[in-house]
C-alpha cells in the first residue's frame, strides 16, 4: 500500500486566516504609551521630536557614536506655538561638556569636528516654558569610515 497525500485543512482555512489577519491590521488598539527616561540612541543624520511637559527640571540626551574628524551639525527648533525656550549642548561619554567654540550659536551646531572617536550625546534642556521641539542632526564622516 502506498501512502497518500492527506490534507487536514479545510478549503475555508485560507479565507479564515486572511480575515483574521485583516482584522488584526484594522483593529485600533489606541495610542501606545511608553515611559521614556529622557535618554535615547540616535545615529548622526537622524531627526527626532520630543516634548517637555510640566514644570519639573528635565533634560533629554541623545547618545551617538562618531569617529574622529566627523563633522557634526545639529539644529534644535522649539515649537513656535508654545513658550518653550530650549537649549542645546554637546557632551562626551564621561559627561564633560565639549567646548564647541563658535560652532554653536542660537541652537545650531555647524560643522563641529569631533575631536576623538567615541560616544557623545547631544543634550536638550529648557531654559523656560514647556512644549515640543525638533532636533535634526547631520554628519559628514571622514573618508573611508562608516558607522
Amino acid at each position: 500500500m502506498r501512502p497518500t497525500d492527506v490534507r487536514l485543512r479545510s478549503p475555508a482555512f485560507p479565507l479564515l486566516a486572511l480575515a483574521l489577519g485583516a482584522g488584526l491590521l484594522l483593529a485600533d488598539p489606541g495610542p501606545a504609551f511608553a515611559g521614556w527616561d529622557g535618554v535615547g540612541d540616535i545615529i548622526p543624520g537622524d531627526r527626532v521630536a520630543a516634548e517637555f511637559s510640566g514644570d519639573d527640571y528635565e533634560v533629554h540626551q541623545f547618545v551617538f557614536y562618531a569617529p574622529e574628524r566627523t563633522l557634526l551639525s545639529a539644529v534644535l527648533n522649539g515649537d513656535r506655538r508654545t513658550d518653550l525656550v530650549p537649549g542645546l549642548a554637546l557632551y562626551d561619554a564621561m559627561g564633560q561638556q565639549v567646548d564647541v567654540g563658535t560652532a554653536l550659536a542660537a541652537n545650531k551646531l555647524r560643522r563641529f569636528r569631533i575631536p576623538a572617536s567615541g560616544e557623545y550625546y547631544l543634550q536638550v534642556d529648557r531654559f523656560s516654558g514647556s512644549g515640543a521641539y525638533r532636533l535634526a542632526t547631520r554628519a559628514r564622516f571622514p573618508m573611508g569610515q562608516r558607522l
